[in-house]
């Protein structure tokens, strides 16, 4: 009788499981907000100058970044030594890697040089330029802010032993209408354009 009853109890409890699944009220995983990816894309504006091809190649190294934009996650700076990473918000691809290919199409486009060359090509460069990323980030500290610091150094190839041609850190920061990560990536990109128009402006001067 005994075992009867403790068989029953079991079956009341099983099925009251059964029915608790049927009606939602168990959930085994709780739902995550989906990750998003950004890049980085730049186009040259109708009235930028553009030249004849020289007859000259240029060689672009690959950029470095800073160790606190490695991860390629959107970071946000929210008062003077705190600072955040959106692990839903990221890159695409490493941020580097981006701000190199665009800047590899925006000389491309420029007209400047007769052939852009990558790492890795055996033909010779007149020209070497590399790239650092010092800052790609949104300044929420106040006015929401994008902000974007590049160091380009353009040195002659090897003919001429590494001299240096020009050497500048250039820096923007662009208003946000809001603090998210949809506007920030906007703003990094009106960032990276700008930077690029200066950027071949002061290198057309250096060149000789």
């Amino acid at each position: 009788m005994m075992r009867m009853r403790l068989l029953g109890l079991v079956a009341v409890l099983c099925s009251m499981v059964v029915a608790a699944f049927s009606a939602g009220c168990v959930q085994l995983s709780r739902a995550h907000p989906d990750r998003r990816n950004y890049v980085l894309e730049v186009s040259r504006p109708e009235s930028s100058m553009t030249a004849a091809a020289r007859a000259d190649s240029i060689s672009v190294r690959n950029f470095t970044i800073s160790a606190r934009y490695e991860s390629g996650e959107l970071v946000y700076r929210q008062s003077e030594f705190n600072y955040a990473a959106d692990f839903y918000n990221r890159f695409f691809v490493s941020p580097e890697i981006l701000v190199t290919e665009e800047t590899r199409t925006w000389l491309k486009e420029s007209g400047m040089f007769r052939n852009i060359l990558e790492p890795g090509s055996h033909a010779i460069a007149q020209y070497i330029l590399e790239g650092s990323i010092a800052t790609i980030q949104g300044d929420y500290r106040k006015t929401p802010l994008a902000v974007l610091e590049i160091q380009f150094l353009v040195s002659e190839g090897a003919d001429a032993r590494g001299k240096i041609l020009m050497q500048k850190d250039y820096r923007k920061e662009i208003p946000l209408p809001r603090a998210e990560a949809k506007a920030l990536v906007q703003g990094l990109n009106q960032a990276l354009a700008q930077i690029l128009q200066d950027f071949e402006a002061d290198l057309r001067k250096a060149l000789p």
